[in-house]
């Protein structure tokens, strides 16, 4: 099931990558122009591969016969996953990025981007078309290779048919922001993310907490701009427990007592902020359960409900409500979600009625 996504203008990015960037060579992300094969390819070709015959990471490319194209990231010992057909005009040029965690060398990231080593990320034309976690093996001395296959899999042929000039080293930063892009809680309903961002009111998310953080407070929802936001965050108590928080910036909020979590079984958190609501609209009076819901946070874990109070909430846009990542900043939480979100879903606003009344 495709997350609720939203693509951010991630080209601003790219632009400043190609056009003040160092040469890349080999290591770190890598933004580049590429021209697409003149014809559909009968299978996939390389766009990026790294580490040894047997045994490394390869990004792939298949242009179809539709005129789309359609791309991968393998790797060689576990396997492969694909992205959505995407319009990709045959003429001109087109700018990427690419990011394996096995590109990065080895010591400290800047900041909160140590979590780039546990990302594939593919950017097309500005818009992040893949980007999924996983395992990477520790290089010393990664080289990557562009338009080149030397560690062979089950996917690409030797050499990519057309053209990549200009490739830049990208910045730890701006490889994150486009890794985390599709965790933005929107409808996407193109095939290129051109579509309206729109709010999606109450939601119900599937996921994994990751194990082994004790001590940390990791983003579940957050809404808003830095110095205004609002927080739905995790605490991980410890290896048994742990504790859902809301924070309205500058105020605070409630934080539930410790509760017991299965770290290795998916639970389900209901969430619901005014700040997940569009705007109220003078035209079209509020349902008495939206008017309701304006004013007040509720969440649920695993149909529990822990945390239900009144508050006000910062204004937001729908590209500023994001799942998984925090990337305005402040002390609640760190910059990512750390476990796996299976699912997002919309959740209608009756459906919450009975523990609206829980909320004074």
């Amino acid at each position: 099931m495709r997350l609720l996504s939203f693509a951010r203008s991630g080209a601003i990015f790219l632009s400043v990558a190609l056009a003040s960037a160092a040469t890349w060579t080999g290591t770190g992300p890598v933004a580049f122009r590429v021209s697409l094969p003149a014809k559909p390819t009968a299978g996939f070709e390389p766009l990026l591969s790294v580490g040894q015959p047997g045994a490394g990471d390869i990004v792939v490319i298949r242009r179809l016969a539709n005129g789309q194209v359609c791309f991968g990231w393998e790797q060689t010992e576990t396997g492969a996953v694909f992205s959505a057909p995407i319009d990709a005009p045959i003429a001109g040029t087109h700018t990427m990025m690419l990011s394996l965690g096995s590109l990065l060398p080895a010591g400290d990231l800047e900041g909160n981007t140590t979590a780039l080593r546990e990302f594939a990320v593919v950017q097309f034309d500005g818009h992040t078309v893949l980007s999924v976690k996983g395992k990477f093996a520790a290089m010393p001395r990664p080289t990557g290779v562009l338009g080149k296959n030397f560690v062979g899999g089950a996917l690409a042929g030797g050499n990519f048919s057309g053209t990549i000039d200009g490739a830049t080293s990208v910045a730890s930063e701006v490889a994150l922001a486009a890794a985390t892009e599709s965790r933005a809680l929107l409808v996407s309903g193109s095939t290129h993310g051109q579509e309206e961002a729109e709010y999606p009111g109450p939601v119900r998310i599937r996921l994994m907490f990751p194990k082994h953080l004790t001590g940390r407070n990791e983003p579940i929802v957050v809404t808003g701009v830095t110095g205004k936001g609002d927080f739905i965050y995790v605490r991980y108590v410890d290896e048994q427990h742990i504790r859902i928080g809301f924070d309205h910036w500058l105020v605070g909020g409630p934080l539930s007592e410790p509760m017991a979590c299965d770290y290795g079984l998916p639970h389900e958190l209901t969430i619901s902020m005014g700040s997940l609501l569009a705007p109220a609209d003078p035209k079209k009076p509020d349902s008495p359960v939206v008017a309701r819901l304006r004013t007040r946070c509720l969440v649920q874990l695993d149909g529990k409900t822990i945390i239900a109070c009144a508050s006000v909430f910062h204004p937001t846009k729908p590209e500023q409500i994001n799942l998984g990542a925090n990337r305005i900043g402040g002390s609640t939480a760190e910059s990512l979600f750390y476990g796996d979100i299976l699912r997002a879903e919309r959740v209608a606003p009756e459906s919450i009625l009975p523990a609206l009344a829980e909320v004074k």
